[in-house]
């Protein structure tokens, strides 16, 4: 019992995708996690925070997420033990994005 107890909490990554309600935080391209279900969205970085997917809002991008073993990376490759998802993330300073649902930023044009 010991056993399985550690590796469960070494490996929550791992078990959680298994659960049906981490299937609503898969995000699709375009979309990160968000918490809550009302209003603005409020985009989480993390999937224990996040409920559910939306669209990112203009002046943010989508971008992969990888959270592997309880040490969570942006843009990190997909491996055993992880859950793969998308964050919204915002554009960079000297970047904007208008459109929602975007993947990139552009440069701001002067």
């Amino acid at each position: 019992f010991a056993v399985a107890c550690r590796w469960a909490r070494r490996h929550r990554a791992a078990w959680e995708a298994w659960l049906p309600e981490a299937e609503a935080r898969r995000c699709a391209r375009g979309q990160g996690m968000v918490a809550g279900g009302g209003g603005d969205p409020e985009y989480v970085g993390n999937v224990s925070a996040a409920t559910t997917c939306a669209r990112c809002a203009a002046g943010r991008f989508s971008t992969s997420y990888v959270e592997v073993e309880s040490a969570p990376r942006v843009r990190a490759p997909n491996g055993e033990g992880s859950f793969e998802t998308r964050v919204c993330l915002p554009c960079d300073a000297g970047t904007s994005q208008v459109a929602m649902g975007s993947e990139t930023c552009e440069l701001c044009r002067l």
